[in-house]
């Protein structure tokens, strides 16, 4: 069962209202077993000063938002290229 994200602020930046925010990466998760807690780090950020987060799962109350469809490709002849 996953217990907790594990989180490291990999910068900051400044959003639209001239506000500086950390930027965040989710690096991996804190696992519960029968045996105990299990540690799954899937990414370590580029200069990683080694320290990380841990946060509570968020729910996810929205279901996830389908890609949008990408515009069919035309079909050319390799004698037929535009460019």
């Amino acid at each position: 069962m996953k217990k907790y994200d594990v989180v490291a602020i990999t910068g900051e930046y400044t959003n639209a209202q001239g506000e500086t925010k950390k930027r965040y990466m989710n690096c991996g998760v804190i696992l519960k077993t029968d045996k105990g807690f299990s540690l799954k780090l899937e990414a370590i950020p580029t200069g990683s000063d080694g320290w990380f987060q841990l946060y509570e799962p968020k729910e996810r109350d929205q279901p996830r938002q389908q890609p949008q469809q990408q515009a069919p490709v035309a079909d050319f002849e390799d004698t037929e290229l535009p460019f």
